[in-house]
């Protein structure tokens, strides 16, 4: 899914995440929630030389993000998202095109 060409694998769609305030939960022995704060700027480009902003959309709220410890080391196992509100059309940034 991250790799589609709908989502993050778009090579004209580019991300910038800053994480605000984190608290941390140890759940489990190879398990950890982390709840962080996000503000999350997103911008898609016209063409590959990404000089022409077609569409932006930015996002502010929180992520729940699980994480597994898998032979000693800790992968991402999960994240829900949770926007309080956005700036611009953070709604426009996924859409898929229309057939």
């Amino acid at each position: 899914m991250v790799s589609s060409q709908h989502f993050l694998g778009n090579l004209r769609i580019r991300t910038q995440h800053f994480v605000g305030a984190s608290k941390w939960e140890h759940t489990a022995p190879d398990e950890i929630t982390g709840f962080h704060q996000m503000r999350v700027a997103h911008q898609i480009y016209a063409d590959d030389e990404l000089k022409q902003v077609l569409v932006k959309g930015h996002a502010h709220g929180k992520a729940t993000i699980w994480y597994k410890q898998v032979e000693s080391v800790w992968k991402f196992a999960g994240i829900e998202p949770d926007i309080r509100w956005g700036e611009y059309d953070p709604d426009k940034i996924f859409e898929h095109p229309k057939e």
